[in-house]
């Protein structure tokens, strides 16, 4: 060449030849500086080289040989100059400087446009020669690209086609979306692109439209009935016309027959035999095509990765079976057309299949020659085209890969490799199929989609193509691009499961350690355990056949024990046993007990264990699957869907133990297959076997996706292997540790596990005495060490303090106020006064509040040389009511038999409501009432840990603060430098708390670290740091669920979803076939925290509640300055932050609006708008006005106005109501519009509120306080108009009324602030008008007198129903107050508010306004209030007595109120003393008041009766004087039985007074369901004392503060327990007069008998506590009188008989003994009762001194005496009853009185008891003293003539205090029937009189006959007998 060009001066003009001829010279120079391999790799790559040529090159070694052999072929004489630029082209890309060196020239554009002009012009000669202008036809882009490539034989540009098209003919237009060129056609020579159809191209049946089956039955009438062509057609009409489709043809040809007859008789045909036969037939064979499916197939397909080899296919029908990833796919394509049996056609359908294959890592096999049938199947139809070479195809997919990527590149590499070679596969008819394998390895694939431009040839599109399985036909799918992103996780999941299969096909030995992996892996969702973010709940098949079962099940226990609910398919009761090893962790539940409707509330939060089908204990055998469906099976599903619903759904998990095979014949296999149904991402089939399950996969396989059933189902493995290597090591041990308690004899006991189950203590974490020693001594040194380390470093990062941080002392810093609390605690414990001591401990949050409450109790509970300063402690996790408590109780008396020596418990409640401490207070205090020890022992000791947010005042002494000491920074100073020691300084630096606290809270350190941290989130980290942030600065105990942010964290869950409009909108087309519909199932892998940034590691610490997993910032203080930084960051104000918060709650709410996680979110949320945080200020705790986000919020800054601040708060707190539909979040919206005076927006809001929630009372309340506090501010301003005042005041009254009709009646709020509004306004106007008001509002004065007030103010006027109204209100508060038992938390609250509006009511509505009298209303006149006015003035108001006494005469309402007053005097007064001797004045006295309270009562019944009387309220006073004082004693009947009210009406007053208690004290209204209304607990106030009748009756609280006062005598300081109580004490049992009765079956009431001169009555009395013991049995009890009716106290067995010569001397003295002259209370000091001068009188003497005048005057009924006459023969009660005393006996000169045999009562009743033992010796006492009941000596006063009599007067320091805590703590069991009479003869009840309105008395009535005396009793007979046999 070099000759030649020297030469030849000629050639030197043409550039080819020049080019060559440079190239040569060039060419040691390529040899030396190109790497000549890689060149020539790329040349063939461009098709610019041979391939033959390139092994060539490759085989040389020398690098300049290789450069020659290049040259030389480059610059052949048959080379173009077209290759020549193109190897210049790609030589300078790589080494410019060769080319600058071989061509003199760097301008790279000069070689491309010399080289894009060849091609034009080559292009252009090749579209000239076969493409013509033809105006209507057009040809396709793809087929001119595959034409100019086939003229080329290079690769060629579709974009530079298309120009030479447009360049060339002018009107020529190429149309985009179609991808062709209108305006031309080919010329006839052109072929290569025929539209002739192939014969017998048949298309599937399922898929052929109308039209197309038409033709099909065309062609099968002529073959199987008759070629003419008028039936043919007239068949064909049919179809068409009437729409008929192929499975109408096949299910309903005799219809399709009847249109056929019709069509034949109009067209004039003869519908035969022969058609209808010919019919059936065409039927009968589309019938076996379309079941050719469900025939086993003839041919196998060739084996995957092979040759051919021997392999002929059959022409047979051929199905794909697809088990895994790595069993081929296969692709049947059958040309249709001639130009589709073109090799690029058939290289374009191979690289689709391959993208579909690749992306979806799947196997598979393109089979060309095979038609696509039904149900993946395939006919074997072979090609006959001869030109067709594995190398020629091959050559042609290269080509075409070019074209779908850009430039070579990693993807082409993939497509490259995984496309295996080209095989041919001959049919046994010399025809073939091609056939081309896809292997997508993992060993070169990526974990991305990959994506290609498609079609190869012509207009091209990016394209994702994806191999999916879609109900068990495998199909591809197209992809939008845009997706490819969420692919990823899917993507990178597949190719590591992929990986595995390849490595188990491999190595079988690693395939089981992978299979081991991927399990693990599955059901810990990529965490340590399964436990950290999943709940297990396990489903146990039948486990009777396996091997060794006993290891096994050892091994799986504590997955057992870590699953809420254990479904057992098994009736063997074999496995709990293993499972539990004698301790009760289950609630055995059986299928048979229970319904959907009728099931456990708590399945899912507790500890349950299912028998599914059978119990050999129950005897209930496993049923048929027809029968369990109908009977087991509704409540099996339903506790599974409840307990996924309780425990998340996206977070349960069902593991399925199959241990023998299961068929559909199994109950299990009925769960297992709703399971994988419902739940098929939470759902995993463990068995040893793929046999056992393969009947439910393959069931599940046509609706599941064979990736879904790869991570169901799991086989292969042993069950010893999946016991101890795959579950065993993924659960955490379930502690059954055994726990050691303190008794009072100074040793220990233990707490099993088991014990701890059955005592059901879930609500209390108990802390043993030797916590963590047991199980530190177990371990080994190294991992003794390693626990050390661990706690220490979860406690110094920000985790709650374990008992472990203490046992290792050194981990936790003393603080400076731990010894004051300590010393705090033991002073509650040795000198407290209250059964239940309560210590607080407040701290700011972050301060360590709770580290120290826990040190406390560690201090305390742990083992000490003396075992008696060892306490049983534990720390409150929950509060329900009775139960928390109960639990509370069952520890303190766990093995430890005596009581009253018992250490108390000590309880951590640390961060409890409020209200729920109450709750648990008042449960305490009754149990310790009911339990206590009585030697004065403490009970239980709160420790309550709470937050406070100001502390203002306060001292150090009782919060703990943000700031340390200087003890303490030196601690954390020496622990920090011990620290250096043992760790690195990155892990020193995540220690946040420890350095948080080591630097002393500094504000610029926590920013600093905070912000450190921040810069390493990842932005969705960052949004949920900054909602836990919002969430844990305003409530800093918040812990919330992980997966409520699983969707912010953009992790699929398990959840199959529809495409929503917006994302279709976003993609803007569509999104394949099958994706249209339903998105793909994405296998739950892992939970997010998974994959979780370090730095959000950091920031979270997690907690477990409920055996839940919880998360929540690491401390307050890093919230706080977290949120602080993301909004500086953001640019965020707190608006914007709640705002953001609200979006996420709401989006929560409309995904899944009903799990746990949701709801917890928004309650959480709820409160930081509600939740009104604790204040500790100088002089007392209180709350905040509002929480600490609404008083951030509402906060004026400096820039803003108050309306603008205020109107931020309210739209933020609207926005969450809108959101949340949270009454409260209302209401507080509510009170913050009235804090700012807006209340026309309060009211808009509290309106909306009750159209949500029109049923809560305290709504109602809010809007009344609306009114309430516009009326306060209109009272502020000058003039304000009294109307408008008025208006307001009946608006808030109104609304208070609404909330009382709604709640509860010891809700006294509401009542309280109706009568406040109505005081605040009528003490203004009264000060405002004075005298003329009052005469307004009494009635006296007339509209016209004050026009100013008229009409609104007649609504308050005395007698109005509003006046009314507040009148009952009022009078409710003081009932509920003063006659009902309050918590124990309320009963210390003081009545002075209650006096106070009491007094303030009756000044203003006063029927006498010259009268300053306080005891004017009902109200006044009530016991409480005459009681109390009793204990303030006693002298006073005997005056005010007196006078109402004198006028008794009077009528109407006036004298039930004087009568009222006058008899509630009396009783108070006669409760308090008590005469030593029979006298007949006070039995007068009696008499009177017998006759004053059958009175009272009348007078009440008669204005009930009385339709014109206003006020129809029933008072309970009249019923409790009227049944105190004709209660039937013996010796009352025995004098005075003619004045007792006859039983039949004494039952039915106790019935109407038990209802109307119930009616007035009702908790709960009777709902449509009939449930029962519920009543408060009466107060009590009298029982039946020893004395004469009159004064047989004391004040309950007077003997208990005798009691009190002796117990604080001998030492005792703390109150009084069950045990203690007055009717068992001592004290009780000499005072209080017991009567006999027999206890019924229910142990709740006792059977008194009454005998009555005529008849035995017998009266059903209620039991104060549960006598059950006593069932049936004679005991004897104390008679009290509560405010619901009489009630047995201090229920005993009755004693033995005595003798009955002692029973006579005691009837002989039952009234004055010598121990107890009173007979009442104990024994007297002798010398107290003997005065000086030896003059001792007796009161009996006295009277029978008496002339017969004097006598029957004070006897008889209409005599003059009043009450005071009687002082006379009154003693007074000493005070010092424990002196001994010596006084000579004597005899009472009065005649003995017979006790009644039915009843003990009087000095009887103390027989055997006290000091007195029936010693009587009548004594007098000295003049100018009254004796008193225990607990009260009385000076006596001087006579007053005007007054009849002097009454005592005594101070209120000497009656001591009235409290409530004294009264008798015991539940009623009220009942209607209060007595049944036992009669000789059939009388009637009486019933009340309803024309008196009173009581009818005997003397009213006939007397009865003499022959119809009642029979004597067996108990009188009997003593009757003896008497006789005595004589």
């Amino acid at each position: 060449m070099t000759e030649l060009f020297e030469k030849n001066d000629s050639l030197t003009e043409d550039d080819c030849l020049e080019t060559k001829y440079q190239i040569i010279m060039g060419t040691r120079c390529i040899g030396r500086h190109v790497d000549v391999d890689v060149l020539v790799d790329k040349l063939r790559s461009k098709e610019i080289v041979s391939h033959q040529k390139k092994l060539e090159i490759q085989q040389e070694h020398d690098t300049e040989e290789k450069a020659s052999l290049l040259v030389l072929d480059i610059t052949c004489i048959q080379e173009s100059y077209e290759n020549v630029l193109k190897f210049l082209k790609c030589l300078q890309k790589d080494y410019p400087l060769v080319v600058e060196w071989i061509k003199g020239d760097t301008d790279d554009k000069d070689i491309g446009n010399k080289l894009r002009d060849l091609e034009v012009k080559h292009i252009t000669t090749i579209i000239k020669d076969a493409i013509e202008a033809n105006g209507p036809t057009c040809i396709f882009g793809e087929d001119l690209h595959i034409y100019v490539e086939e003229k080329r034989k290079c690769f060629v540009k579709f974009l530079l086609i298309k120009d030479c098209i447009i360049s060339t003919f002018r009107d020529a237009k190429f149309i985009e979306k179609s991808n062709r060129f209108s305006g031309l056609s080919w010329k006839s020579h052109v072929i290569m692109f025929d539209e002739t159809q192939l014969p017998d191209v048949v298309q599937p049946l399922s898929s052929m439209p109308c039209e197309e089956f038409s033709k099909y039955l065309e062609v099968e009438v002529q073959k199987n009935i008759t070629k003419d062509a008028k039936i043919v057609n007239a068949i064909s009409d049919v179809i068409k016309t009437e729409s008929i489709s192929l499975s109408f043809f096949v299910d309903s040809l005799e219809i399709v027959e009847d249109e056929l007859r019709k069509e034949f008789i109009a067209r004039g045909l003869n519908y035969g035999v022969g058609i209808s036969g010919g019919l059936k037939k065409v039927r009968k064979g589309i019938k076996n095509r379309l079941k050719a499916g469900g025939t086993e197939c003839e041919s196998d397909f060739r084996t995957f990765g092979r040759s051919s080899g021997n392999f002929i296919y059959k022409k047979v029908i051929v199905k794909q079976d697809v088990t895994s990833m790595l069993t081929p796919v296969h692709c049947f394509i059958m040309p249709k057309r001639e130009k589709e049996m073109h090799k690029s056609y058939f290289a374009a359908e191979v690289i689709k299949f391959a993208a579909a294959c690749i992306n979806g890592l799947q196997n598979g096999t393109f089979h060309f020659g095979i038609k696509p049938l039904e149900n993946n199947e395939g006919q074997i139809v072979g090609l006959r085209k001869s030109e067709y070479t594995p190398q020629t195809l091959k050559a042609a997919i290269e080509n075409s890969l070019h074209h779908c990527f850009v430039g070579p590149c990693f993807e082409q590499r993939i497509f490259e490799r995984a496309i295996q070679a080209v095989v041919i596969v001959p049919c046994e008819d010399e025809s073939f199929v091609v056939e081309v394998d896809i292997n997508p390895s993992c060993i070169f694939m990526k974990d991305t989609p990959v994506s290609l431009l498609f079609p190869p040839h012509g207009e091209q599109d990016n394209k994702l193509y994806k191999y999916i399985s879609r109900q068990g036909i495998y199909i591809f799918e197209t992809v939008d691009p845009k997706k490819a992103e969420s692919l990823k996780i899917e993507m990178k999941e597949t190719l590591h499961a992929r990986k595995i299969l390849e490595m188990s096909a491999v190595k079988p030995e690693k395939g089981l350690s992978n299979i081991r992996a991927q399990l693990q892996k599955r059901l810990t969702a990529g965490n340590s355990y399964v436990t950290d973010q999943m709940v297990p709940h396990i489903i146990c098949g039948k486990y009777s056949s396996i091997a060794n079962s006993n290891k096994i099940f050892n091994n799986i226990r504590d997955a057992f024990l870590s699953s809420p609910v254990v479904f057992d398919f098994d009736p063997s009761t074999v496995l709990i046993k293993n499972i539990e090893k004698g301790d009760n962790y289950f609630d055995v539940l059986v299928a048979d007990d229970y319904t959907p409707e009728k099931r456990p509330q708590n399945i899912g939060s507790g500890k349950h264990w299912i028998y599914c089908n059978g119990n050999v204990e129950r005897k209930l055998q496993s049923l048929p699957i027809s029968e369990w469906l109908s009977g087991r099976y509704p409540f099996v599903k339903c506790a599974l869907e409840e307990s996924f619903k309780v425990n998340s759904n996206n977070r349960s998990l069902a593991v399925f133990l199959v241990f023998e095979t299961i068929l559909k014949t199994d109950s299990l296999y009925q769960i297992a297959l709703d399971c994988s149904r419902w739940y098929p991402l939470n759902t995993v089939v463990i068995s040893d076997k793929e046999e056992c399950f393969a009947q439910l996969r393959k069931d599940l396989e046509p609706i599941t996706e064979p990736q879904t059933l790869n991570q169901i189902f799991f086989s292969g493995l042993s069950w010893m292997d999946v016991a101890s290597e795959v579950l065993s090591p993924i659960f955490p041990c379930v502690s059954g540790s055994v726990l050691r308690l303190p008794t009072s004899y100074g040793t220990l006991v233990t707490l099993t596990q088991n014990e701890t189950n059955t005592m059901k203590l879930c609500d209390i974490e108990i802390l043993s005495c030797e916590e963590c020693k047991l199980a530190f001594e177990e371990m080994d040194k190294t991992l003794q060490d390693d626990t050390f380390s661990k706690k220490e470093n979860a406690f110094y990062k920000g985790s709650e303090a374990s008992w472990w941080n203490f046992f290792f002392d050194a981990q936790v810093c003393q603080r400076e106020i731990f010894e004051n609390i300590t010393s705090r605690v033991e002073e509650k414990i040795y000198d407290g006064r209250e059964r239940v001591e309560v210590l607080k401990i407040f701290h700011q949050p972050g301060a360590g509040g709770t580290t120290l409450g826990r040190h406390v109790l560690w201090h305390f509970s742990q083992c000490k040389t003396d075992l008696s300063k060892v306490y049983r402690c534990c720390v409150l996790r929950n509060v329900i009511e009775n139960d928390s408590a109960d639990q509370i109780f069952k520890l303190w008396s766990f093995k430890d038999k005596n009581k009253d020596e018992r250490n108390p418990v000590i309880v951590l409640a640390d961060n409890i409501p409020e209200e729920s401490l109450e709750i648990l207070i008042d449960n305490l205090n009754t149990l310790s009432y009911c339990h206590g020890s009585s030697h004065g022992k403490l009970f239980c000791l709160l420790i309550v840990v709470a937050r406070i947010w100001e502390s203002k005042g306060a001292s150090d002494s009782v919060v703990l603060r943000q700031v340390l000491s200087p003890r303490e920074k030196l601690w954390f100073q020496d622990r920090s430098k011990f620290l250096e020691k043992t760790n690195s300084k990155k892990q020193i630096e995540s220690m946040i708390a420890f350095n948080v606290m080591k630097e002393g809270f500094c504000p610029d350190y926590i920013n600093k670290t905070t912000r450190g941290i921040m810069k390493g989130l990842e932005r969705k980290e960052e949004k949920l740091v900054q909602h836990l942030s919002f969430l844990n600065s305003y409530k800093p105990d918040v812990a919330v669920r992980p997966d409520i942010f699983d969707d912010l964290m953009e992790i699929e869950t398990s959840k199959t979803t529809k495409w929503t409009i917006k994302e279709l909108r976003e993609v803007g087309g569509p999104v394949g076939l099958v994706g249209a519909q339903r998105r793909a199932f994405i296998p739950f892998r892992q939970t997010w925290n998974v994959e979780s940034t370090e730095s959000l590691e950091l920031l979270i610490k997690h907690s477990s509640y409920d055996g839940r997993n919880r998360i929540s910032i690491v401390s307050p203080l890093m919230a706080k300055a977290s949120l602080q930084y993301i909004m500086e960051k953001e640019s965020l104000d707190l608006k914007k932050v709640v705002s953001d918060f609200l979006i996420f709650l709401e989006t929560q709410l409309e995904n899944d609006p009903n799990s746990d996680s949701t709801k917890e979110i928004r309650k959480h949320l709820c409160d930081l708008f509600c939740y009104r945080q604790k204040q500790k200020k100088p002089f007392g705790d209180s709350k905040s006005a509002f929480s600490n986000l609404v008083t951030k919020l509402s906060e004026v800054n400096n820039w803003e106005t108050r309306e603008e601040a205020f109107q931020r708060t309210n739209d933020l707190m609207s926005n969450c109501f809108q959101i949340t539909k949270d009454p409260y979040v209302g209401q507080h919206r509510t009170r913050l519009c009235i804090s700012f005076s807006e209340f026309d927006i309060a009211i808009q809001a509290i309106t909306l509120v009750l159209k949500e929630s029109g049923k809560v009372p305290i709504l109602y309340d809010t809007f009344g306080q609306i009114y309430k506090e516009k009326l306060k501010l209109e009272l502020t301003k000058p003039n304000t108009d009294p109307k408008e005042l008025i208006k307001l005041a009946c608006n808030a009254i109104a609304k208070f009324k609404e909330a009382q009709r709604l709640g509860r009646v010891d809700n006294l709020e509401f009542y309280e602030h109706e009568v406040s509004v109505a005081l605040l306004v009528l003490e203004y106007l009264e000060t405002r008008y004075k005298g003329p008001f009052l005469e307004a509002i009494n009635g006296i004065s007339h509209d016209t007198n004050m026009p100013e007030l008229y009409p609104e103010i007649s609504c308050f006027c005395d007698g109005s129903e509003m006046q009314r109204h507040i009148k009952a209100s009022l009078r409710h508060v003081n009932d509920v107050f003063t006659k009902t038992k309050l918590p124990f938390t309320l009963r210390s609250k003081p009545e002075n508010g209650l006096l106070s509006m009491i007094n303030k009511f009756e000044r203003i509505y006063k029927t006498d306004l010259a009268s300053s009298s306080p005891v004017e209303t009902a109200i006044s006149c009530s016991f409480t209030v005459v009681k109390n006015q009793y204990d303030k003035d006693q002298i006073r108001l005997k005056k005010t007595v007196n006078a109402l006494e004198c006028n008794l005469e009077a009528c109407g309402n006036r004298l039930e109120k004087d009568l009222t007053t006058v008899v509630g005097f009396y009783i108070i007064h006669f409760s308090m003393i008590s005469c030593p001797e029979f006298d007949e004045k006070i039995q007068y006295n009696y008499k009177k008041l017998l006759h004053l309270s059958d009175k009272l009562l009348k007078c009440q019944n008669e204005r009930m009766t009385n339709e014109c009387m206003n006020d129809k309220v029933e008072n309970l006073e009249p019923y409790l004087y009227f049944s105190l004082l004709h209660w039937p004693l013996p010796d009352r009947l025995r004098l005075h039985e003619q004045h007792i009210c006859k039983p039949e009406n004494l039952i039915k007053a106790l019935t109407r007074w038990q209802k109307l208690y119930d009616q007035k004290f009702y908790t709960q209204k009777k709902s449509e369901l009939g449930k029962v209304s519920l009543s408060l607990l009466p107060k009590l106030f009298f029982a039946l004392a020893k004395g004469q009748p009159g004064g047989d009756y004391v004040d309950t609280d007077k003997v208990r503060s005798q009691w009190r006062r002796e117990a604080d005598e001998q030492g005792r300081k703390r109150r009084e327990v069950k045990r203690d109580d007055i009717w068992n004490h001592k004290l009780g049992q000499e005072t209080f007069c017991r009567i006999s009765g027999i206890v019924d079956g229910s142990g709740r009431k006792i059977h008194h008998s009454v005998d009555y001169h005529y008849k035995t009555f017998q009266y059903s009395i209620p039991t104060g506590e549960d006598c059950s013991d006593y069932r049936n049995r004679s005991v004897t009890f104390v008679l009290g009188i509560s405010w619901r009716g009489p009630i047995a106290y201090g229920v005993k067995l009755e004693e033995e008989e005595i003798d009955e010569n002692m029973r006579q001397k005691v009837e002989s003295a039952s009234y004055v003994h010598r121990d107890n002259p009173t007979g009442v209370g104990r024994g007297i000091e002798s010398e107290s009762l003997v005065p000086e001068d030896n003059t001792c009188q007796h009161v009996g003497a006295s009277l029978t001194e008496m002339d017969a005048v004097q006598r029957d005057r004070m006897l008889l009924p209409d005599g003059n005496l009043t009450f005071g006459e009687e002082e006379s023969c009154k003693t007074t009660l000493l005070t010092n009853p424990r002196a001994s005393s010596d006084v000579r006996e004597s005899v009472l000169p009065t005649k003995t009185l017979k006790s009644n045999p039915g009843a003990v009562c009087g000095g009887s009743a103390a027989i055997g008891r006290g000091r007195g033992r029936a010693r009587g010796i009548p004594v007098a006492c000295k003049s100018g003293e009254v004796r008193t009941k225990p607990g009260r000596t009385s000076t006596a006063v001087t006579p007053n003539e005007q007054s009849g009599g002097v009454f005592p007067s005594v101070s209120t320091a000497e009656l001591g205090q009235f409290g409530n805590a004294g009264k008798a703590e015991a539940n009623i069991v009220g009942t209607s029937a209060f007595a049944h009479t036992v009669e000789r003869d059939v009388n009637k009840i009486l019933p009340l009189d309803g024309a008196k309105g009173g009581i009818i008395h005997k003397e009213e009535e006939q007397k009865a006959p003499e022959e119809e005396k009642p029979k004597r009793g067996r108990r009188q007979r009997k003593k009757d007998k003896k008497k006789e046999n005595r004589k």
